[in-house]
């Protein structure tokens, strides 16, 4: 699903991708929040919080004030907060990178440095990391994935040939949890939902 059909036409030969949008919260993000019903049906693997059985996304969702929240209105403003919070991650990479763009003669994974990663890791990384190896599995020569300044790599299986291609964040934590911020922007959407208004900022 994220190919379009001149790279469709070459899956077996690609050796990297590299994505870049300017300004991904507002130009690949913004174009998605309209149509949450069609993202899902188009990318059914994405790890939304309220789906995700790990004990973090658990224990951000299942704290107050998110208790005081109705089913239906916890989900759709998770969908929402989650996909705004991984479009800004995405802007700060992407900020990062271009500011390093003197660099970018090296090779790809030099062009990037650790000081501009996360040090809770990212979200989006847990959001999408299982849909991105299910959708690049099928290039079999593919090494390296950009996208606006994140990069994964495919992880060496050894011999277990069997096994399906895993790509990796080459530079990064694992997710360790939203800071405290973004969890009370989170609940306070699903606030404003629910009509009982909250400090959400747009």
């Amino acid at each position: 699903m994220i190919l379009g059909t001149p790279i469709s036409n070459n899956i077996m030969k690609l050796r990297d991708i590299r994505i870049n949008i300017d300004n991904p919260s507002e130009n690949l993000i913004g174009n998605l929040l309209p149509n949450l019903d069609d993202v899902e049906m188009l990318f059914p693997h994405l790890n939304y919080l309220h789906n995700c059985q790990c004990s973090i996304c658990s224990n951000i969702i299942n704290t107050d004030p998110f208790l005081k929240l109705p089913n239906h209105i916890k989900k759709e403003s998770i969908r929402i907060s989650t996909l705004m919070i991984i479009g800004h991650e995405l802007d700060k990479v992407q900020q990062q990178f271009n500011y390093n763009k003197f660099y970018q003669c090296f090779k790809s994974h030099l062009r990037f440095f650790k000081t501009g990663m996360s040090s809770r890791g990212y979200l989006f990384d847990h959001l999408i990391s299982d849909q991105l190896n299910r959708s690049i599995s099928i290039m079999p020569n593919l090494k390296l994935f950009e996208i606006c300044g994140l990069v994964y790599h495919k992880v060496d299986l050894g011999d277990d040939n069997l096994a399906p291609p895993l790509f990796k964040l080459l530079f990064g934590e694992s997710f360790k949890g939203l800071d405290q911020e973004s969890v009370g922007d989170m609940a306070d959407m699903g606030n404003v939902f629910s009509g009982s208004g909250g400090r959400f900022r747009v």
